[in-house]
């Protein structure tokens, strides 16, 4: 049986760290990424620099993002001592989803900065691997590399990956379904279990919606599998915005987590709700960077927050 309570104790000590709402608003009226970049600085975000002196450009910036998230993860890896493995479902899931991107980018020939703009380094993909591999041309180089070091997804990928027209649905497919059998592997306990189905059967369902010619019919079918959960009316309320759709779930996860950890707080349920809501402060922030490089009027950054 996997004791829960100080690990609880130090997420939630951590969750105190995470922005919140309110400053997180505050960022979006920062009036240029000088300002922006100062405040994240203050706010316990790593210092932006090109080495010697401060710079405020936007790959810095989300750089810094990048080191900040990947550093709290890492403490709370640590923290866990022997029940690494029983949080291994966390750090499968960034792992898959780094690769997601990188996939992402090659497939759409992104630059290297517009690639690593939603990952969080892990163990097996730190910093400067994961650098490496959104320079490389495309998703058979990426595979290649991910084979020479045994990656655990690699093989899964490779088929698919050395055709001459990989297909990105069929790719990120593999990717989930190899995450599937990973994580469900590993997740120890009712709680972990029910986390990892849900990612699972979210994975699926944002694929099939994606894919679907008629995206609304796919969300009606999709929701099924969420009957009772308020995850069913957001997938039928964001058929037709794929981009918003990811939010919207996180944002419904979130309140999940949350309540299930008021009902049981020596479980899993506040390190899943600490990583949750982490998740969700990356995705804000970055969506701050990019709003306030480009000038886009705070009313409008602040809509989109996922963070409650």
């Amino acid at each position: 049986m996997i004791v829960w309570a100080d690990l609880d104790a130090r997420a939630r000590g951590l969750a105190g760290r995470l922005l919140g709402r309110a400053r997180l608003e505050a960022l979006a009226r920062s009036p240029d990424l000088r300002a922006l970049a100062a405040a994240l600085e203050r706010s316990g975000y790593e210092r932006v620099t090109d080495g010697s002196s401060f710079v405020s450009d936007a790959r810095a910036l989300d750089r810094a993002v990048r080191r900040t998230m990947a550093s709290r993860l890492r403490v709370l890896e640590r923290w866990a001592a022997g029940r690494a493995s029983a949080l291994a479902v966390v750090f499968e899931e960034e792992e898959a989803r780094n690769l997601r991107a990188l996939l992402r980018g090659a497939l759409s020939n992104a630059p290297a900065a517009a690639r690593l703009s939603s990952t969080i380094p892990t163990r097996r993909l730190p910093e400067g691997a994961l650098a490496e591999l959104a320079r490389l041309h495309g998703v058979r180089e990426i595979v290649a590399v991910l084979l020479v070091f045994r990656h655990p997804y690699a093989d899964a990928l490779a088929d698919e990956a050395r055709l001459e027209a990989p297909n990105a649905f069929r790719l990120e497919a593999l990717l989930f379904e190899r995450f599937a059998e990973r994580a469900l592997g590993i997740a120890r306990g009712a709680e972990l279990r029910r986390f990892v189905q849900q990612t699972v059967d979210l994975q699926r369902a944002f694929a099939a919606i994606e894919s679907a010619a008629d995206r609304a019919a796919e969300a009606r079918k999709a929701a099924k599998t969420f009957a009772g959960s308020e995850l069913a009316p957001m997938l039928r309320r964001h058929a037709d915005d794929p981009a918003a759709l990811e939010d919207a779930a996180l944002g419904v996860r979130i309140a999940e987590q949350s309540r299930a950890a008021r009902l049981d707080p020596l479980g899993p349920a506040p390190v899943l709700l600490y990583v949750l809501r982490l998740r969700a402060e990356a995705a804000d922030v970055r969506r701050i960077i990019a709003g306030v490089a480009l000038g886009a009027p705070a009313p409008t950054l602040v809509s989109q927050l996922v963070t409650v």
